[in-house]
C-alpha cells in the first residue's frame, strides 16, 4: 500500500485484506508507504494474514517518512555544517600549517507524514528476513501509528532472532511474536 500522502488532499485507504501470500527475495513484504509531508490521507482497518516470507529485505514495514532518492524539497532541508581541522607540522626551523575545511549538507527530516495509519493487523506471518530488522514501524511524530497488532509472527534472520524497530508506533502483540515486539 503505497505513495499515500503525495498530495495534501487525497482519499484514504481502508478495509484492505491481503491473505495467503508468499514473498520470495523481494525488497518489501507487507509495506505501508506514506510521504513525509502534510496530508489528510489515511490507511486504516488493514489485515495482512497468512503469509510466508523467504529472504525478504523488509518483511513488515510501515514507512511514514518516504522520500525517494532523498530529493524532496518540501519534505527535507539541507543543513550546512562546516568542520575545520588545523594541523601543524614542524620541520627543522620551518613549519607548515595545513587547514582542511569541508562542507557537507546532510538531509534532516523536518516533518513526518500527515497520513494517519491505524488499525493494522499482521497475523500468522512466518519466514526469513534478508536484513536484521524484520519488523520496522517508522511512524511520524505528527501522526503516530496507532492500533498496530502483531499476532503469531515468526520471522528470523540468518537462523537467528531478527529485530523489531519502532518509532512513534503504538499497539499490541499477542500469541508467539518473533522478533520481540517493540510496540
Amino acid at each position: 500500500i503505497g505513495s499515500l500522502g503525495k498530495d495534501v488532499n487525497e482519499q484514504g485507504v481502508q478495509n484492505v485484506t491481503v491473505r495467503s501470500t508468499t514473498f520470495v527475495g523481494t525488497t518489501n513484504g507487507f509495506r505501508i508507504k506514506a510521504w513525509g509531508k502534510p496530508s489528510n490521507g489515511f490507511a486504516r482497518n488493514i489485515l495482512f494474514q497468512h503469509a510466508t516470507m523467504y529472504n525478504v529485505q523488509n518483511p513488515i514495514f510501515i514507512d511514514q517518512r518516504y522520500c525517494p532518492n532523498r530529493n524532496c524539497a518540501d519534505q527535507v532541508k539541507k543543513k550546512k555544517v562546516t568542520h575545520f581541522c588545523c594541523c601543524v607540522f614542524f620541520v627543522t626551523l620551518n613549519y607548515f600549517v595545513v587547514v582542511i575545511t569541508y562542507n557537507f549538507a546532510p538531509y534532516t527530516y523536518h516533518q513526518g507524514s500527515g497520513v494517519r495509519v491505524s488499525d493494522v493487523t499482521y497475523q500468522n506471518i512466518r519466514g526469513t528476513s534478508a536484513t536484521q530488522v524484520a519488523v520496522n514501524f517508522d511512524c511520524s511524530n505528527r501522526s503516530p501509528c496507532r492500533g498496530i497488532r502483531l499476532n503469531n509472527v515468526r520471522l528470523t534472520y540468518r537462523n537467528r532472532a531478527a529485530v523489531a524497530s519502532c518509532r512513534n508506533a503504538g499497539g499490541t502483540a499477542y500469541g508467539f511474536v518473533q522478533p520481540r515486539s517493540c510496540l
